[in-house]
């Protein structure tokens, strides 16, 4: 009887085993597919459901720290404005890098890395044109900072992360414009008409239509008016 009961209790003990690492390797499972579907936080959960089912296991470990890494990484990037972009990018490689990490979290991790590297690369290019574009401007040289300007406005347009460099651009080429005002200003004062309208019929042109430059077309306007008044006197 003794012996009968012993038999029973191993087999009991084996079929719970069984079902334990079934749920393990389920809970595994699962949470490398949420990974698959970008669910960091389900997968988090997911991986460390399955840890309580064996506390020793390596592979669980890693998956654990590997997306806890890719948690943070993206939950800074969201909340970009308190945290140093390179510090981001050096998250992001360190999930890619992850010994023994899971291959597909690695590749997510490596597409972010890259999206933001490039991210910085092109900030840091429209910035360089920017500079270019004010130094023309101080020099005097408007219609080349102009043509910049609006090259620039046009290639950012509706960029998120490049709101800043379009705004600092359309202060620039309105900086730009109001100067040729000041010019064809002083050109209407001195009596060089000819010169003066030329000036006016380009910014007219330029700024006719663009929301950002409307008071400089009707300054433009109004001062091409004046002129006309003054030759028909």
């Amino acid at each position: 009887m003794l012996k009968k009961f012993f038999v029973v209790f191993i087999v009991l003990s084996i079929l719970a085993g069984c079902n334990n690492s079934s749920e393990f390797d389920s809970r595994v499972e699962e949470g490398k597919e949420a990974i698959t579907e970008a669910e960091y936080d389900r997968a988090l959960l997911l991986f460390k459901s399955a840890l309580e089912e064996k506390s020793d296991d390596k592979e669980v470990k890693v998956l654990i720290a590997q997306t806890e890494k890719m948690i943070e990484a993206i939950n800074g990037f969201h909340e970009e404005e308190a945290n140093n972009i390179e510090d981001i990018i050096a998250l992001f490689e360190e999930v890619e890098n992850t010994e023994g990490g899971y291959s597909i979290l690695s590749e997510q991790a490596e597409g972010w890395r890259e999206d933001l590297v490039k991210r910085e690369e092109e900030i840091e290019k429209y910035n360089r044109k920017l500079n270019e574009s004010k130094a023309l401007k101080d020099n005097g040289d408007y219609d080349e900072a102009g043509e910049l300007l609006d090259r620039i406005i046009s290639d950012i347009e509706n960029v998120k992360y490049l709101e800043e460099q379009q705004d600092r651009a359309i202060e620039i080429l309105t900086d730009v414009y109001n100067r040729q005002l000041d010019k064809a200003n002083m050109l209407k004062d001195s009596g060089n008409y000819d010169e003066a309208r030329e000036l006016l019929d380009t910014i007219i042109s330029n700024t006719g239509n663009v929301e950002y430059l409307e008071e400089q077309n009707e300054k433009a306007t109004k001062m091409s008016t004046e002129i006309e008044d003054a030759i028909d006197e």
